[in-house]
């Protein structure tokens, strides 16, 4: 009898502990065109009433250098952003902070998606969980 209530105490431990649930992603947020604005990996912006959704997918790669060292090099971070418009077909796009990498925007019809900054700077001791970066955008025509 011990050993069957160790086992259902061990079972139901391993259920709620070290597993942790996917979280959903951030509500889609209203932006303006022509200004700043700032998404959670997975998070939408919904450009003003263009019809135009902007998702800051994931940050794809982040080699920029930290702020508690000297580089000889700024370093890059490459963001994954798609957009789509009603009867349209989505467009994605890799943008970069440092240009010499590639482009900081990219277009989407009548659309300019630039990639302005992403946030947290790199520390030399923490790594970046994907779900802290924060992308800053801005859409113009």
């Amino acid at each position: 009898m011990t050993m069957i209530v160790i086992a259902v105490l061990a079972l139901l431990g391993g259920t709620s502990c070290g597993m942790e649930s996917p979280t959903a992603p951030p509500p889609p947020k209203t932006v303006a065109l022509g200004e700043d604005f700032e998404l959670a990996p997975g998070q939408t912006g919904v450009v003003g009433d263009s019809g135009l959704s902007v998702v800051f997918e994931r940050v794809s790669s982040d080699s920029r250098c930290a702020v508690d060292v000297t580089c000889v090099w700024e370093g890059d971070a490459a963001v994954s952003v798609s957009a789509t418009q009603a009867g349209q077909a989505e467009g994605h796009f890799e943008l970069h902070t440092a240009s010499q990498m590639g482009s900081r925007q990219g277009r989407y019809g009548d659309f300019t998606v630039a990639l302005q900054n992403v946030t947290p700077q790199p520390h030399s001791r923490d790594r970046i969980k994907a779900d802290a970066y924060r992308a800053v955008l801005r859409v113009t025509r």
